[in-house]
């Protein structure tokens, strides 16, 4: 292998890596391209000329998720608490007008 193909291999593998570990810690329950970190990484490692700039431009707009979120939500008076729900799934708090996890991604029945 000559040395700009070992350095594009290099390049690749190394990204990739950086996309796979970085996408882990944020929400991409919005995203429309990859709502996975492994979505991310496998589009990284296979088109990467592709998936890369789309993950940085991507990134800027996912913000923090299940990683560093927290576990109770924000006090906000008396009602605050009918204003959350638990979901099954996971057992994370969510909004009570969710109908879809930020997490685990459950969907919630419909209220009939």
């Amino acid at each position: 292998m000559s040395d700009v193909t070992q350095l594009v291999v290099i390049v690749v593998l190394g990204s990739t890596v950086w996309v796979a570990v970085d996408a882990r810690g944020r929400d991409w329950s919005r995203s429309s391209i990859s709502g996975t970190p492994g979505g991310w990484a496998l589009g990284t490692l296979l088109l990467w000329i592709v998936f890369f700039p789309l993950y940085l431009a991507a990134r800027a707009t996912a913000p923090r998720g299940a990683m560093f979120a927290v576990a109770s939500p924000p006090y906000a008076g008396p009602s605050a608490l009918t204003d959350w729900k638990s979901c099954p799934d996971c057992a994370e708090t969510v909004r009570a007008a969710a109908r879809r996890c930020r997490y685990c991604h459950y969907r919630f029945e419909e209220a009939v």
